[in-house]
């Protein structure tokens, strides 16, 4: 399964984008959960799977709930629920409130997003005040998250490497405080994401706002199921100020509520990407890195 969730793409080559997207995983034997994808302005989510496993998907809903400055749709989020093989995923795509000094918005609308996003009829029949990440076996939070480094671009742009002290980073400090219950992250063995020029890995002064980790996954099982994480960042993958974060999943003796054999078709892998003019997907069921173009200006997509 891969899962992709992108923030802050340019509305007009939406679609171009994802018939790209589609195009090219049918040629890697995936195909799209549904005739369509979960939208709203400039971010979307989309859901693949292998082809000999789509019809063991069901129960699939979507949601688009907008938030930030005149509900337009710029901040807020989109979600999927879904059943796998018996067990239920979340998946909520967000781009949080922005700004260096907005730290409790940013955690208040994330928390009105797990509220709001029903995603599993229990929660629409049986016990409504019931929250999807509760509810299901696996949750995934994914996109811009938008949690900066308590410091500025004049004194991090000369000690970057200090921006590693998660001790100032506001993400580590909400966690520690009871925030995003339930919810793990990876280690970041990386520099930060944001904000960065669109075409090298240097950073980019604005007004003075500290190059941060504004781009993150965090995962939530509410199962006993061991699961081996690998948590990455595309570095490399340049036209836009933020870089992409990969989460790739293996579920070690996977136990199906229907005792299905999970041999062979083991991984799930969650992108996040703030922008794609130039999108990097991770698959690391492939030996090589296969780079592709298309007609779209900046964009190829890697596997």
């Amino acid at each position: 399964m891969i899962v992709i969730s992108c923030q802050e793409i340019v509305r007009s080559l939406k679609t171009t984008y994802l018939e790209f997207l589609e195009i090219f995983l049918q040629g890697k034997g995936f195909v799209n959960i549904e005739d369509s994808y979960n939208g709203m302005w400039e971010m979307f989510m989309i859901i693949f799977v292998k082809s000999n496993l789509q019809n063991e998907v069901s129960g699939v809903k979507k949601m688009q709930i907008a938030k930030g400055k005149m509900y337009t749709g710029a901040k807020g989020g989109v979600a999927y629920g879904l059943t796998f093989r018996g067990r239920h995923f979340s998946f909520f795509g967000v781009h949080l409130q922005h700004g260096p000094h907005k730290t409790l918005a940013r955690h208040k609308m994330m928390s009105a997003l797990v509220k709001e996003f029903k995603l599993f009829q229990i929660q629409s029949s049986v016990f409504k005040p019931l929250e999807s990440d509760t509810y299901a076996d696996y949750s995934f939070i994914m996109g811009d998250l938008n949690y900066r480094v308590n410091s500025t671009f004049m004194y991090m742009s000369r000690h970057i490497e200090e921006t590693r002290n998660f001790n100032i980073e506001q993400l580590t400090i909400a966690k520690m405080n009871g925030f995003y219950p339930g919810y793990h992250e990876e280690p970041i063995n990386w520099l930060p994401t944001y904000k960065l020029s669109e075409t090298a890995n240097t950073y980019v002064d604005k007004k003075d706002q500290c190059p941060s980790f504004t781009d993150r996954i965090l995962f939530k099982n509410n199962t006993s199921q061991e699961v081996e994480l690998h948590y990455d960042c595309l570095t490399q993958c340049f036209g836009s100020d933020h870089r992409p974060v990969t989460l790739d999943l293996v579920f070690k003796n996977f136990k199906t509520k229907t005792l299905v054999n999970f041999k062979n078709c083991d991984q799930i892998g969650v992108l996040a990407v703030d922008s794609i003019e130039l999108v990097g997907v991770n698959w690391t069921d492939l030996k090589e890195m296969v780079g592709m173009k298309t007609k779209a200006p900046h964009m190829r997509l890697r596997l």
